[in-house]
């Protein structure tokens, strides 16, 4: 796992979120990163096995990369939003 991914993907959470989210995130910024690298190197368009002009296929990998991104944060803010951390309990009136 590449550890500049991680920290990228840390600055997006909050600091109690599971490591596995975590490096989930770092993982879909990974396969984002390479995509657009190709695109780059490769072009926005290349030819498919019979010559013809196609977009390139990185495009939607990179832009599904980048959904499965916002859905994570967007869904691990729900579950934080909700949750009831152990720190929290000894602040509640029992």
């Amino acid at each position: 796992m590449n550890l500049e991914n991680i920290k990228k993907a840390k600055e997006q959470v909050s600091i109690r979120t599971p490591t596995v989210i975590i490096e989930l995130l770092a993982s879909q910024l990974g396969i984002a990163e390479e995509a657009r690298a190709r695109i780059i190197k490769e072009g926005i368009v290349v030819r498919d096995m019979k010559g013809s002009v196609i977009q390139h296929p990185a495009i939607d990998i990179e832009l599904k990369s980048l959904k499965e991104i916002q859905e994570i944060i967007r869904n691990n803010k729900r579950v934080e939003n909700k949750a009831v951390w152990p720190e929290d309990l000894s602040e509640m009136d029992m």
